[in-house]
């Protein structure tokens, strides 16, 4: 079972309680003028696609009421995390694609799925959680810190923003306490879907600091948390490693 299988599971969910409606067509239709319901969900499938849809269903049937209630939560979990300001970057991540001796041959647009999202609001809810115990016993530990952005590149990104008639509010001079997650977050919804995204979503991002690892608790910026660690990624780093042998 893979993202794409789980992903699936979602779908055969949504067609049988009515929530997706589907017209099924046996070829494939360019995805520019595939109908689209408001949430963006594509209401044209193939039927290759859907073939797999109910391959998986039949496959992976007895786990649907686990996903599907993992699938609540993480819908409950991403809205509390909107509203304490988390900023929802739309930048593309690439996948390598390489050939059977492991020589890179294509780069693709890497699919994220409403899979991925379950498994990433779960794992930063673990990595906060473990954090802030930590915090609270006041035990040695090693956090991911991600500091306030620099009072210097807020202006620079505020004046190219005004431009578009956009803006950083709440932004008072030389007053780092003045600079919440939520104005940053507030921007990217509003460019949401629009010419401008990429444009102003990269900026942002270079107008972040790089996240860094300390003893010292100095919370995490970019998604709005007071207490931040790496527990549930010990193969990246060492400091993640750290994590699970503490």
């Amino acid at each position: 079972m893979n993202y794409h299988d789980v992903n699936d599971l979602f779908l055969w969910s949504d067609i049988n309680e009515g929530k997706l409606k589907v017209e099924v067509v046996e070829k494939d239709l360019p995805e520019e003028i595939k109908s689209k319901n408001e949430d963006g969900n594509i209401n044209t499938i193939t039927l290759d696609e859907y073939k797999r849809i109910k391959d998986a269903a039949n496959k992976y049937g007895k786990f649907m009421e686990h996903f599907v209630r993992m699938r609540e939560l993480k819908d409950i979990l991403k809205k509390r995390r909107d509203l304490n300001g988390s900023l929802n970057l739309n930048i593309p991540e690439s996948k390598i694609i390489l050939d059977k001796n492991g020589v890179a041959v294509d780069v693709k647009k890497y699919d994220y799925l409403e899979s991925n999202e379950v498994i990433e609001q779960f794992m930063l809810t673990a990595n906060e959680t473990v954090a802030e115990s930590f915090y609270y016993v006041q035990a040695p530990f090693i956090y991911r810190n991600h500091e306030i952005p620099d009072m210097e590149k807020i202006d620079e990104l505020n004046k190219f923003l005004f431009g578009l008639g956009y803006k950083i509010r709440g932004i008072k001079k030389d007053d780092e306490q003045s600079v919440h997650p939520k104005a940053f977050a507030q921007v990217l919804d509003e460019v949401s879907g629009k010419e401008e995204e990429k444009v102003v979503s990269n900026l942002v991002l270079r107008t972040l600091k790089v996240a860094k690892y300390e003893s010292e608790n100095k919370g995490h910026f970019g998604i709005a948390s007071k207490c931040y660690c790496h527990f549930t990624s010990p193969i990246r780093r060492y400091p993640d490693l750290f994590m699970i042998i503490t």
